[in-house]
């Protein structure tokens, strides 16, 4: 009996040692160095189904960010607005913030908070109701007309007053309409609006419906060059920005997939049409429409731009609509 319970013990430690060792060889390389399987590293960022948001969509639906050992959850909201208190209060690591002076308020006030990467710059257009065409060739044409634009201090209120600093009519000559995009197509239908600010892709789809025009006038292309204007960053938490780890494995990702972006926008194929695949996915916006629309600017490298963000926060306290200055070269992480 003896004997048999010895033998036991015996072929009980042989599996053991069998079983470490195959352990052992299943976490290791052909080279025999142990590869510790660790868990990718979860990040949660708040996003907006417009197309500003597609460089995060691309670097997940790529596989940008698994690569690089992230697990990227995009959450979406109908406005930035509905972001921002996620940050505050740990259910973001990330957003997605437009150059609005709420925003800037919201950076003054939580001193943690960073600019990390840049998201859009965009050329804002002004559509003109189609039958109103013949009459609006200029922004003074406008004066008194029904205008639509979002609210105060919102991206588009400052992108129109940029583009009046060189005409003879003020903001508050229009007869303001704070409308929606869809909602401004809508207006455009119904004879209740006369012209607007309407960002891609719903310009497009104004044009594509014969219902408006794009306004032609000079000056706006100047104040607003191809490479665009400042339109929308990602702020992250003070825990994204001390790991720098998981902050440079990020920005990899990013920018990996900003530059697939730029490859679809000048039109190279296959990136192109897996682009518009990709927008249509998340905002369900008619292909057709998307192809057609005048495409975001994104820099390959998505370094936020100083300079521009220091004018618009300008604007922004020369007008009262933010309470303080805040120090961009703190704020932006390099």
């Amino acid at each position: 009996m003896k004997k048999i319970h010895i033998g036991i013990v015996s072929i009980l430690v042989l599996i053991f040692v069998v079983g470490g060792i195959l352990i052992y060889l299943s976490n290791s390389n052909v080279t025999g160095r142990v590869v510790i399987n660790t868990p990718n590293k979860e990040i949660s960022v708040g996003s907006v189904p417009v197309i500003e948001g597609v460089v995060l969509e691309i670097a997940k639906q790529n596989g940008y960010f698994e690569e690089q050992g992230l697990d990227v959850d995009i959450i979406y909201a109908k406005s930035t607005k509905y972001l921002l208190p996620g940050l505050a209060n740990g259910q973001l690591d990330m957003s997605i913030a437009s150059i609005s002076a709420g925003t800037f308020n919201y950076l003054a006030e939580d001193s943690n908070a960073r600019i990390i990467v840049d998201v859009a710059k965009r050329k804002p257009g002004i559509i003109v109701r189609k039958d109103l065409s013949n009459k609006v060739k200029v922004m003074e044409d406008l004066n008194e007309m029904r205008f639509a634009t979002p609210r105060l201090g919102s991206a588009s209120y400052y992108f129109l007053a940029k583009i009046l600093e060189n005409s003879n009519i003020n903001i508050e000559d229009f007869d303001m309409k704070s409308l929606k995009r869809q909602e401004a197509v809508t207006a455009l239908v119904t004879k209740d609006l006369d012209a607007g600010i309407i960002n891609e892709p719903f310009g497009t789809l104004a044009i594509e419906k014969n219902i408006g025009v794009f306004l032609d006038d000079k000056r706006i292309n100047s104040a607003f060059p191809e490479s665009g204007q400042q339109h929308s960053f990602l702020i992250a938490t003070k825990e994204i920005t001390d790991d720098k780890d998981t902050l440079r494995k990020f920005r990899s990702a990013y920018r990996k997939a900003a530059s697939f972006y730029n490859k679809a926008k000048s039109g190279s194929k296959p990136e192109r049409t897996r682009v518009i695949e990709i927008i249509f996915d998340y905002t369900d916006i008619d292909k057709d429409i998307i192809n057609k629309s005048r495409w975001i600017y994104i820099n390959n490298d998505a370094i936020p731009d100083k300079n521009q963000l220091e004018e618009i926060q300008d604007y922004w306290l020369r007008n009262d609509l933010i309470n303080q200055k805040i120090d961009l070269e703190t704020v932006i992480v390099s």
